[in-house]
């Protein structure tokens, strides 16, 4: 995965400028963090699924469901 790009923020002589450029840094870094973490989500419940449909296959093949 490519390196997620973090604008570096000036030093300011405005203090409150500054800060809100750390907080919005910091908000990129989380929002990056969490984008990462939701695909990794998708990625196991993907995973999960697949490995559900595989033992649901396995399982019929040895039971049969009998037509009457």
């Amino acid at each position: 995965m490519p390196a997620l790009l973090v604008p570096t923020p000036q030093v300011s002589a405005n203090p409150q400028r500054s800060s809100s450029l750390t907080k919005s840094v910091y908000h990129a870094e989380q929002q990056a963090k969490f984008l990462n973490l939701q695909a990794e989500v998708d990625a196991l419940l993907e995973q999960l699924q697949t490995i559900d449909r595989q033992r649901q296959s396995q399982l019929a093949a040895v039971n049969p469901v009998c037509q009457e």
